[in-house]
Protein backbone atom coordinates (compact mmCIF):
# COMPACT_ATOMS: atom_id res chain seq x y z
CA UNK A 1 0.00 0.00 0.00
CA UNK A 2 2.90 2.32 0.80
CA UNK A 3 4.28 1.80 -2.71
CA UNK A 4 0.94 2.83 -4.19
CA UNK A 5 1.05 6.15 -2.29
CA UNK A 6 4.60 6.75 -3.50
CA UNK A 7 3.53 6.15 -7.12
CA UNK A 8 0.46 8.39 -6.75
CA UNK A 9 2.58 11.11 -5.14
CA UNK A 10 5.13 10.88 -7.95
CA UNK A 11 2.47 11.10 -10.65
CA UNK A 12 0.81 14.06 -8.91
CA UNK A 13 4.17 15.83 -8.62
CA UNK A 14 4.94 15.17 -12.31
CA UNK A 15 1.62 16.62 -13.47
CA UNK A 16 1.99 19.55 -11.07
CA UNK A 17 5.36 20.40 -12.63
CA UNK A 18 3.94 20.09 -16.16
CA UNK A 19 0.95 22.32 -15.37
CA UNK A 20 3.23 24.84 -13.67
CA UNK A 21 5.52 24.92 -16.72
CA UNK A 22 2.58 25.42 -19.10
CA UNK A 23 1.21 28.26 -16.94
CA UNK A 24 4.64 29.90 -16.81
CA UNK A 25 5.05 29.48 -20.57
CA UNK A 26 1.65 31.09 -21.24
CA UNK A 27 2.36 33.95 -18.82
CA UNK A 28 5.27 35.01 -21.02
CA UNK A 29 3.22 35.14 -24.22
CA UNK A 30 3.76 37.86 -26.78
CA UNK A 31 0.69 39.52 -28.30
CA UNK A 32 0.27 40.96 -31.79
CA UNK A 33 -2.81 42.60 -33.33
CA UNK A 34 -3.18 41.63 -37.01
CA UNK A 35 -5.66 43.25 -39.40
CA UNK A 36 -7.65 40.70 -41.42
CA UNK A 37 -10.68 40.35 -43.70
CA UNK A 38 -13.47 37.77 -43.26
CA UNK A 39 -13.37 35.65 -46.43
CA UNK A 40 -15.74 32.83 -45.43
CA UNK A 41 -18.13 31.76 -42.69
CA UNK A 42 -18.62 28.11 -41.74
CA UNK A 43 -21.34 26.68 -39.55
CA UNK A 44 -21.13 23.12 -38.24
CA UNK A 45 -24.36 21.95 -36.60
CA UNK A 46 -24.43 20.01 -33.35
CA UNK A 47 -24.68 16.30 -33.80
CA UNK A 48 -25.15 13.18 -31.78
CA UNK A 49 -24.58 9.61 -32.89
CA UNK A 50 -25.30 6.31 -31.22
CA UNK A 51 -23.85 2.99 -32.25
CA UNK A 52 -24.51 -0.57 -31.17
CA UNK A 53 -21.96 -3.34 -31.36
CA UNK A 54 -20.66 -6.37 -29.55
CA UNK A 55 -17.98 -6.73 -26.95
CA UNK A 56 -16.62 -9.20 -24.43
CA UNK A 57 -17.56 -9.05 -20.75
CA UNK A 58 -15.02 -9.50 -17.95
CA UNK A 59 -16.26 -13.10 -17.73
CA UNK A 60 -15.39 -13.66 -21.42
CA UNK A 61 -18.99 -13.75 -22.67
CA UNK A 62 -20.31 -11.71 -25.63
CA UNK A 63 -22.31 -8.61 -24.65
CA UNK A 64 -24.11 -5.80 -26.49
CA UNK A 65 -22.23 -2.47 -26.27
CA UNK A 66 -23.79 0.95 -26.93
CA UNK A 67 -21.58 3.95 -27.71
CA UNK A 68 -22.54 7.60 -28.04
CA UNK A 69 -20.64 10.46 -29.64
CA UNK A 70 -21.70 14.09 -29.73
CA UNK A 71 -20.31 17.50 -30.62
CA UNK A 72 -21.53 21.07 -30.08
CA UNK A 73 -22.34 23.43 -32.92
CA UNK A 74 -19.41 25.49 -34.18
CA UNK A 75 -19.30 28.97 -35.69
CA UNK A 76 -16.04 29.51 -37.61
CA UNK A 77 -14.84 32.63 -39.41
CA UNK A 78 -12.19 32.14 -42.10
CA UNK A 79 -10.01 35.23 -42.24
CA UNK A 80 -7.13 36.38 -44.42
CA UNK A 81 -4.46 38.66 -42.98
CA UNK A 82 -2.87 41.52 -44.91
CA UNK A 83 0.21 39.33 -45.56
CA UNK A 84 -1.97 36.61 -47.18
CA UNK A 85 -2.16 34.07 -44.35
CA UNK A 86 -5.58 32.36 -44.13
CA UNK A 87 -6.93 30.52 -41.08
CA UNK A 88 -10.14 29.79 -39.19
CA UNK A 89 -11.16 31.18 -35.82
CA UNK A 90 -14.03 29.74 -33.80
CA UNK A 91 -16.39 32.34 -32.38
CA UNK A 92 -19.85 32.51 -30.81
CA UNK A 93 -23.15 32.46 -32.72
CA UNK A 94 -24.26 36.07 -32.18
CA UNK A 95 -20.87 37.47 -33.34
CA UNK A 96 -20.77 35.05 -36.31
CA UNK A 97 -24.22 36.26 -37.40
CA UNK A 98 -23.24 39.92 -37.03
CA UNK A 99 -20.00 39.81 -39.08
CA UNK A 100 -20.33 40.13 -42.87
CA UNK A 101 -18.15 38.64 -45.59
CA UNK A 102 -15.47 41.14 -46.58
CA UNK A 103 -15.63 42.89 -43.19
CA UNK A 104 -12.36 44.01 -41.62
CA UNK A 105 -11.56 42.48 -38.23
CA UNK A 106 -8.60 42.56 -35.85
CA UNK A 107 -7.08 39.23 -34.86
CA UNK A 108 -5.19 39.11 -31.57
CA UNK A 109 -2.45 36.52 -31.87
CA UNK A 110 -0.49 35.31 -28.86
CA UNK A 111 2.53 33.02 -28.94
CA UNK A 112 3.78 31.24 -25.82
CA UNK A 113 7.33 31.92 -24.70
CA UNK A 114 9.07 28.55 -25.01
CA UNK A 115 6.75 26.10 -26.74
CA UNK A 116 5.67 28.56 -29.44
CA UNK A 117 1.97 27.64 -29.23
CA UNK A 118 -0.04 30.16 -31.27
CA UNK A 119 -3.54 31.13 -30.09
CA UNK A 120 -5.81 33.47 -32.03
CA UNK A 121 -9.04 35.30 -31.27
CA UNK A 122 -10.99 38.11 -32.86
CA UNK A 123 -10.89 41.31 -30.83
Amino acid sequence: MKDLFIVIGGVATFFGVIIGFLALDASGSTYIDRPAIVVSKQYTPARSETGIGTGISSQGKPVVVTTTSSSSEKFTLIVETVNGETFGIDTNGPYWNKVALGEAVTVEESTTRWLGVVMRRIK
